[in-house]
Formats: structure tokens, C-alpha cells, sequence
């Protein structure tokens, strides 16, 4: 059997073994350029070739609990960046409904005569979110 017969072979053989999806950390590597420690899952094929080339190897339970910690910190992070990123203010409760009309690209509600009534206009408030970062048209 040729190296390259036999490679195949073992990479073969390895993701027979593998579930669908596998946790792996990286090792060090300096031909490649690799960081030991790096957590990622991975699909199976993915897996086998990394194991059978010995650039990674299987992650222990405590370093993916740590990836997930991370991980989630990093989406709370970037949520709450984005909250930041919008202004948000309150609108009389006539201008709310034509800036929600003009966001869904509904025409505008018909405006009635003679309102002069506070009572009439609707004294209500709603809050609205703009993205200071949107282009307008």
C-alpha cells in the first residue's frame, strides 16, 4: 500500500470514529503558523484530517466550557454595542405611527381636519430606536 493509500486509510478510519460534529484544540505548530489552545468545533471530516495530520487533537470538557463562556460574553459584548450604536428617544404617538408606517414602506395614515385638540392627537408617546448608522435615501 502506497503513503498515500495508507494516509487516506487512517483518515478513513478516523472519522469512522467521530460523532457528526467534534470539539478540537489546536497544538502548536510552527511550520504552519498555529497557536496552541485554539478552540473550534468542527464537522467530522474536518476532524479526521486534523487528527490524522496531528495539528489538533481532541478538546478537553473544561477548555470548550471556557470556548462557551467566552463565546458568550463576546455576543453580549457585541448586543450591547449595537443598543449603544441606536439613538433612542420618544415620539409623540402621531409622528411614531408615520415613522413605523415609513419603515414598513406603508403610505402613510390619512391625516384628519381641525384637530387642535391635545386630547384629539393623542397625548401617548412610544418609544422608537433609530440606527444612527443608516443611510438615508
Amino acid at each position: 500500500m502506497s503513503n498515500q493509500a495508507a494516509y487516506w486509510a487512517r483518515v478513513v478510519a478516523v472519522r469512522s470514529e467521530l460523532p457528526e460534529f467534534v470539539w478540537l484544540t489546536s497544538l502548536e505548530n510552527h511550520d504552519r503558523g498555529t497557536t496552541e489552545g485554539v478552540v473550534a468545533l468542527v464537522d467530522r471530516e474536518t476532524a479526521a484530517l486534523c487528527l490524522v495530520n496531528k495539528t489538533h487533537r481532541a478538546a478537553e470538557q473544561h477548555e470548550v466550557d471556557q470556548y462557551k463562556t467566552a463565546d458568550r460574553s463576546a455576543s453580549e459584548a457585541i448586543r450591547e454595542e449595537e443598543y449603544k450604536r441606536k439613538q433612542h428617544f420618544a415620539l409623540p404617538k402621531e409622528l411614531s405611527d408615520l415613522v413605523s408606517a415609513a419603515v414598513r414602506g406603508v403610505p402613510a395614515p390619512a391625516r384628519g381636519r381641525g384637530r387642535n385638540n391635545r386630547e384629539e392627537q393623542g397625548k401617548d408617546e412610544s418609544e422608537v430606536s433609530v440606527d444612527s448608522t443608516a443611510e438615508s435615501a
